[in-house]
C-alpha cells in the first residue's frame, strides 16, 4: 500500500513564503540573521557556501536559503537527494542580471532535518 504525505509539499509552500518574505518590505519578515554578501562568490568548500547561506525559520524547521542579486527572482528549487549546493557554479552567471534565490528543502543541504518520516519514500 502507497501512503501519501504532505512533508514534500511544505518544504515548496515554505519556499513560496520564502520567495514572498525576500521580496516583502516588512521589518517583520522571518529572516534568522543579517543579509550576507549581496554577490555570490563560487564557494571553494561546502562550508563557503553555507557561509554565503540565510536560514527562513518555519513551523516545520530552519531552511537555509541562498538570496543574491538584483531584478526578477529567480527561485532556483533542487531534485532529491540534493541540494542548493548544485547551483554553485550558475548563481554567480545568473546574479548580474536577476535575484537568484536558492533554497534547501526541509531535510537536505543545510536546512533543518525534521525528527519525523518525511514521507519521502513510497
Amino acid at each position: 500500500m502507497v501512503t501519501l504525505s504532505l512533508r514534500p509539499f511544505v518544504s515548496i509552500f515554505a519556499g513560496i513564503v520564502l520567495l514572498g518574505a525576500c521580496t516583502s518590505n516588512t521589518p517583520s519578515a522571518p529572516v534568522i540573521g543579517s543579509k550576507v554578501e549581496s554577490r555570490y562568490s563560487v564557494p571553494a568548500a561546502y562550508q563557503d557556501h553555507r557561509d554565503q547561506q540565510q536560514t527562513f525559520s518555519s513551523s516545520s524547521g530552519d531552511i537555509a536559503f541562498t538570496d543574491h542579486g538584483t531584478g526578477p527572482a529567480l527561485v532556483l528549487l533542487h531534485g532529491v537527494p540534493t541540494s542548493s549546493w548544485m547551483y554553485r557554479k550558475i548563481i554567480p552567471q545568473l546574479q548580474d542580471s536577476m535575484r537568484v534565490i536558492s533554497v534547501d528543502h526541509l531535510g537536505f543541504g543545510s536546512s533543518a532535518k525534521p525528527d519525523q518520516d518525511t514521507g519521502y519514500a513510497a
